[in-house]
């Protein structure tokens, strides 16, 4: 603090005391006789508020023979302070043509706008003062606002001793310059006035002495107990706060679109000109954020979306209408993930492919609605009713083949291979066997025959085993040796 300000400071702290010490019990609030017990107390809180004053003050207050204050020195009073959202004690003139000036001394201590959100309430009409509103009414203007005094907004423990600093300060400004309504009373304070009040060139408009007033905040609360006090109510401001905002939005959009529109582009246009990367910035900050607290999480497909915007994309996709209904769907078919395909190439490919020996089948437990091979959940029989024959074929087949001996397999295989050969000897665009691995993509299915055409044979035909004696021939006798065995192996139960 400069040695101006300390000599400011030391009048005005010395002149509140007084108006305090001076004003009856029952004219003030009980809060200012419990805190600021003595005149130390005062100073001490101001000190640790870190007062500021308004230029030109000093000159104004220490005139070796006080010139009457004018309205111009008023108008001088600035209000251009780094952040309009701290406290202070604050001055309003008044003009009309023809008509005594008007001032008002008030202050602003709001908890979250400070004096700004104060002065702003003149500019919209909103709970002004008694007789400030009048002069309004009867054609003044508020031609200034300016700050008398001020400091930083203080944190929520010092909210209340502070806040009843300001009030004091604020009475003591009033009762200094006389901007009281009333011009002979004094209010058992016009000693603190250092002019004669009726040689004053303006008119107060301050119907009353600021401590008498109701003061917001609890003086029985600790600090902890203000701070988490103030965290509360933030929230529930915040959230007020919200949906303000949202009930005009629709309310404009509703009424007053176009000019609503314009008026909201024009704004946004000004400020990413003056600040071209800031958006961008904090847009990738808010998808960082919200990918890391997976705030956009779609559950169903395990995918992390940055903005609410994104999620509602995906969920449009097909993607995830297939997820969402397989989730639901009771008949699937797991290794295929697809559904209502029993009777197609690629389920008996993959039936083929599922198919396990006796000793890993003998500890499977089939069910009538589950099969094992194919996974399927079910309840109606008849959906299954391919799956279930291509898997009894195949259980057979591989239980036949298993009891040969090397030699009968080889035999076997072999016209197994000569089948192949043969039935897709019919069908040029087929490019896959019996004993030929699954390819990775579904293979182009040949034609249909012709009308009138012989059904080729298919690959479960192929494997079923043949009751007819084969012709005499290499391929017959193979065959015939592959029946044998089987005829020998049948006393083997088949697996169901």
């Amino acid at each position: 603090m400069s040695s101006d300000e300390a000599t400011v400071s030391e009048i005005v702290l010395s002149a509140a005391w007084t108006c305090l010490s001076g004003t009856r019990f029952q004219q003030k609030n009980v809060y200012f006789d419990q805190v600021f017990i003595s005149e130390d107390d005062l100073r001490d809180v101001a000190s640790d508020a870190s007062l500021a004053f308004a230029p030109g003050l000093l000159d104004v207050l220490q005139a070796a023979s006080p010139p009457l204050p004018t309205m111009n020195f008023f108008k001088t009073v600035t209000t251009d302070t780094s952040d309009l959202r701290w406290w202070g004690v604050y001055a309003l003139v008044l003009k009309k043509a023809g008509c005594r000036p008007m001032l008002y001394i008030g202050s602003g201590t709001s908890t979250f706008g400070g004096v700004r959100a104060r002065l702003k309430q003149y500019d919209d009409g909103f709970l002004l003062p008694q007789y400030v509103a009048k002069a309004l009414d009867d054609g003044f203007d508020i031609v200034h606002k300016g700050l008398l005094c001020w400091i930083p907004r203080p944190p929520a423990s010092k909210v209340p001793f502070r806040r009843l600093l300001f009030y004091g300060l604020e009475a003591t400004f009033a009762f200094m310059f006389w901007a009281m309504k009333a011009r002979l009373g004094d209010y058992g304070m016009g000693h603190i006035c250092r002019w004669d009040r009726r040689m004053l060139e303006y008119d107060g408009v301050c119907s009353h002495s600021a401590l008498r007033d109701g003061i917001h905040g609890d003086f029985t609360l600790s600090a902890e107990q203000l701070e988490a006090f103030a965290v509360e109510r933030e929230k529930k401001r915040l959230a007020l706060k919200a949906e303000n905002a949202t009930n005009y939005h629709y309310k404009q959009i509703h009424t007053n679109y176009d000019d609503y529109i314009g008026q909201s582009s024009a704004r946004v246009a000004k400020s990413r000109a003056n600040d071209p990367g800031r958006d961008k910035k904090r847009q990738a900050d808010r998808i960082e954020k919200a990918e890391a607290e997976r705030a956009f999480y779609c559950e169903r497909c395990d995918i992390v979306c940055g903005t609410k915007q994104r999620l509602a994309n995906h969920e449009k996709t097909p993607k995830h209408a297939r997820k969402e209904f397989e989730s639901a769907n009771p008949f699937i078919c797991a290794p295929c993930n697809l559904t209502r395909h029993e009777k197609s190439l690629r389920h008996i490919q993959n039936v083929e492919k599922s198919t396990m020996s006796i000793s890993d089948q003998s500890v499977v437990s089939r069910t009538e609605s589950a099969p094992s091979i194919c996974g399927v959940s079910t309840q109606l029989k008849s959906t299954m009713s391919a799956t279930t024959t291509s898997e009894s074929t195949m259980s057979e087949s591989t239980l036949s083949d298993s009891t040969m001996s090397f030699s009968d397999q080889s035999a076997v295989s072999s016209a197994k291979s000569a089948l192949s050969v043969r039935d897709t000897s019919a069908r040029p665009k087929s490019t896959w066997s019996i004993s030929a691995p699954v390819a990775a993509k579904r293979p182009q299915s040949a034609p249909g025959p012709a009308p009138g055409a012989k059904r080729q044979r298919s690959i479960l035909d192929m494997l079923r085993p043949k009751s007819t004696k084969p012709k005499s021939t290499k391929l017959g006798s193979a065959m015939a040796e592959s029946t044998t065995t089987e005829e020998s192996t049948s006393s083997v139960p088949a697996l169901i």
